[in-house]
This record gives C-alpha cells, sequence and structure tokens, in this order.
C-alpha cells in the first residue's frame, strides 16, 4: 500500500468490518428478540439471520484483508477465523443477555454462513482482480531478478 488514497481505501473497508459487527453486537443485544411465538416459523428465520449476518461478515473481513492485493487461502483461513471467533464471542455475549441464550448449534450456523459469504467474495474478488499487473523494474525486493535491472 503506498499513496494515502490506498490507506483511506483500507480504512474504510475495516471501518464497514466493525461497524457490521456493531449491528450484529447491537442485535444480540435485544432482550427475547424473536420472529414469532411460533418456533416453527421462529427458528428457520433466525437461522436464516445467521447465516446471512456472519456471510457478510466474512465477505467484508475477506474484502478487508485483500485491500490491494488478490485472495489467497491464507487470507480466506484468517477471515475465517476472524469471523468464526466473532461468533463465539456473539453466543457468548448473547448468554448474559436476558431472554437469550447461547447455542453451540449457532456458531456452526454463523460459520457455515462465514464460509458461503467467504466464497462469494473470494469469486467476485478473483474476477475484478483482473490478471496480476507489472511490477516496475527495481520495485521488487532486491535480488529479484524480475525486478531488479541490474540482476541480469
Amino acid at each position: 500500500m503506498s499513496g494515502p488514497h490506498e490507506r483511506r481505501r483500507a480504512v474504510a473497508r475495516w471501518l464497514a468490518v466493525v461497524a457490521w459487527m456493531a449491528v450484529i453486537f447491537a442485535l444480540s443485544s435485544l432482550s427475547g428478540l424473536r420472529v414469532s411465538q411460533d418456533t416453527e416459523v421462529d427458528r428457520p428465520i433466525r437461522t436464516l439471520a445467521h447465516l446471512a449476518a456472519f456471510g457478510l461478515l466474512g465477505g467484508l473481513v475477506l474484502y478487508a484483508l485483500c485491500a490491494n492485493a488478490r485472495p489467497t487461502i491464507a487470507r480466506a483461513v484468517l477471515a475465517m477465523a476472524i469471523t468464526t471467533l466473532y461468533a463465539v464471542g456473539d453466543e457468548l455475549h448473547q448468554s448474559i443477555v436476558p431472554d437469550r441464550s447461547g447455542r453451540a448449534q449457532d456458531v456452526v450456523i454463523d460459520a457455515l454462513g462465514a464460509l458461503v459469504g467467504l466464497t462469494v467474495a473470494w469469486l467476485v474478488l478473483r474476477r475484478g482482480a483482473g490478471p496480476p499487473r507489472p511490477t516496475p523494474p527495481g520495485s521488487g525486493p532486491p535480488g529479484d531478478e524480475a525486478t531488479d535491472p541490474g540482476a541480469s
């Protein structure tokens, strides 16, 4: 990352992650949050909400980690770890909110949502990245033949 424009873009990407985490935290803080008193209606909708919320979070985290770089397996694994750890924290938080409960099953659902979100983000980032850009001569690490004009 070189210029102030790139730094602002990276900060904006991470602010989106933090903002979405704050939305999840706020929703988790609501006591007795239900869509319906009928569990056959409430549970599937809540499951979809978990998948969507953590899918978006996973995608945003990968997007932030890939600021000016193509997605890699290492970045995707890190994004998955960050998102899943947040899911664990979210369930722990819900366990102390009145009329809420923290459930390991919800962490699994959150992780599945994160995986879907990461996959979508990966595909979008790979498609939008295009071919790797050539590195200007002399801008790579010292001794790198591909970038060091005096290394022939």
